[in-house]
């Protein structure tokens, strides 16, 4: 042999022009900037249906657990206090049994319904805060990585805008709960994964 080969062969020039850029890389440089607010980020395409700013829109089954999350954040508390109130100030009352026999239990009467007015607000601003402003994240929406957003900008609906998205399930499951069933089972069917209380907010839960 005239000539030796050497070992390991000699590597191969490192591309210059963009068009040349390995795949991984290319992808790379199609990615957004991370000083990006998490609702200018597009999510990219091929991850199920997208809101009409790019990012993949929330499952049903994520909102559901994030709501019985955020319910067992409100529900916990009002439990523990109702309970505190009725044992300390309730009346005794002799309740019927089915089986013929009485028991005796506590009730604070007509104050039952303050209680339940004071919890309708304390929801009312828990959900109007947190999934209009900042983040658009309840607690419960944390865990799943779901988040409430402006369906046309990305951006938070605003505090105003989480109280009227609270509002209209609140009203719809007053209307003998069947319109509340109604409207959080909507986005099953709906294309862009809405319920009618996203629909009058104009807003829409995507994951980030």
């Amino acid at each position: 042999m005239s000539e030796r080969e050497s070992w390991p062969p000699p590597k191969a020039p490192a591309p210059t022009g963009p068009g040349e850029l390995p795949r991984y890389r290319q992808r790379q440089e199609r990615l957004p900037s991370s000083n990006r607010t998490a609702y200018e980020v597009p999510m990219f395409a091929g991850d199920g249906p997208s809101a009409p700013f790019g990012a993949s829109l929330a499952g049903w089954w994520q909102r559901v657990g994030a709501l019985v999350l955020d319910w067992l954040v409100l529900g916990v508390p009002w439990f523990i206090i109702t309970f505190a109130i009725t044992d300390a100030f309730g009346r005794p009352e002799r309740i019927l049994l089915s089986n013929g026999t009485h028991t005796t239990t506590k009730t604070i009467g007509g104050w039952i319904w303050l209680l339940y007015g004071v919890t309708a607000v304390i929801s009312a601003i828990y959900f109007a805060y947190f999934n209009g402003t900042r983040s658009g994240q309840t607690p419960g929406n944390r865990a799943p990585g779901i988040a409430v957003r402006d369906i046309d900008t990305g951006a938070p609906i605003g505090w105003r805008r989480g109280l009227v998205r609270f509002g209209v399930r609140f009203v719809l499951y007053l209307l003998f709960v069947v319109p509340g069933l109604f409207n959080d089972l909507f986005p099953l069917w709906d294309p862009r994964r809405q319920t009618l209380a996203d629909k009058v907010a104009h807003s829409v839960m995507v994951r980030l």
